[in-house]
């Protein structure tokens, strides 16, 4: 019996649900912290503590790090 069968026949659901429901999960959390960030870095911008360039490279730091983070659960 393999992993996956004793999942189902434990849960009564099958894996990929699993997978799939934390996966959404951590999407959810990821792209709340994007959104976050390019928020704050918008404020920081309006407020002139910062300027356009230092805005795109935030974004674009926080970009990378999302698709850091996608390899990692893939």
């Amino acid at each position: 019996m393999s992993v996956l069968d004793r999942f189902r026949d434990v849960t009564g659901y099958e894996a990929a649900y699993f997978y799939g429901g934390c996966a959404f999960f951590v999407a959810v959390i990821l792209g709340y912290l994007l959104f976050v960030t390019v928020k704050g870095a918008w404020i920081r911008l309006q407020a002139e503590e910062m300027k356009a360039g230092d805005m795109v490279n935030t974004i674009a730091r926080a970009i990378v790090l999302l698709m850091f983070f996608i390899w990692l659960m893939s």
